[in-house]
């Protein structure tokens, strides 16, 4: 994983997670490295999440091969769940304090590692297992601001 220090960045509520309200989000670019294929979306800093979980509707966003994909299934928060895992790679975006985000400066890359695609959550899970346990993660929920360091 390459890195750069993400220090205070603040809670946003991007548009299609409005109703949530302001969360630690991470503007995120998930990219198949097999087909090139990406897409940009949000990602939830979930402490609670043993493994990063995006919503399967992405897998046909960036193309994934249904040849490659392994069955899996997992116990979370909510009970059993169901999906598959696919090799992917994630980038999260450099974000200023005011929320804009810079879509060509990349903070960390999470390398090629299978995804867990499935679940109930309508954004990406960004848990412990393949990012969070990398780093010393604060959220600052008073003042409504996260940093991650290394």
């Amino acid at each position: 994983m390459n890195f750069m220090a993400i220090v205070e960045y603040p809670f946003t509520a991007p548009d299609k997670y409005k109703h949530y309200g302001p969360q630690p989000y991470l503007p995120i670019n998930i990219i198949n490295p097999d087909s090139d294929c990406s897409t940009f979306t949000w990602g939830l800093i979930d402490t609670g999440a043993f493994t990063c979980r995006l919503p399967e509707m992405y897998a046909d966003l960036i193309e994934v091969d249904t040849t490659k994909k392994r069955p899996m299934q997992g116990e979370t928060g909510g009970g059993l769940s169901k999906g598959f895992t696919y090799p992917c790679c994630i980038e999260i975006l450099e974000m200023d304090r005011q929320g804009k985000v810079c879509e060509d400066s990349v903070e960390i890359r999470i390398s090629k590692t299978d995804f867990a695609f499935g679940g109930e959550a309508p954004f990406v899970l960004l848990g412990v297992r393949e990012f969070l346990k990398n780093y010393r993660v604060t959220i600052d929920y008073p003042r409504k601001v996260f940093s991650i360091l290394q």
